[in-house]
């Protein structure tokens, strides 16, 4: 039970990879997805596509993030999510 704490957090942290892609991995096999995107928009300086990849990969870390840490609180006793942020 105390390993299946560092594996979620490592597949949570790891998610936002998954889905936006690996930049250098599209680009060296021609595979298209967010990142040979985002490459594509940086050499024509299309900064509206930049600046939307950039957003939904920041949304998607915060809400793996988010889930991360709601998923670690129903695993792990110890950690208990306040409302109240106080040492109640």
């Amino acid at each position: 039970r105390n390993s299946l704490i560092v594996i979620t957090v490592n597949l949570f942290m790891s998610l936002p990879w998954l889905i936006s892609g690996y930049i250098i991995i599209e680009r060296i096999f021609g595979i298209p997805g967010m990142g040979s995107l985002m490459i594509d928009a940086i050499i024509k300086q299309d900064f509206n596509v930049v600046q939307a990849c950039i957003l939904i990969i920041t949304v998607l870390t915060i809400i793996c993030n988010i889930l991360s840490d709601i998923v670690l609180g129903l695993l792990d006793p110890r950690i208990r999510i306040s409302v109240t942020g106080g040492d109640k």
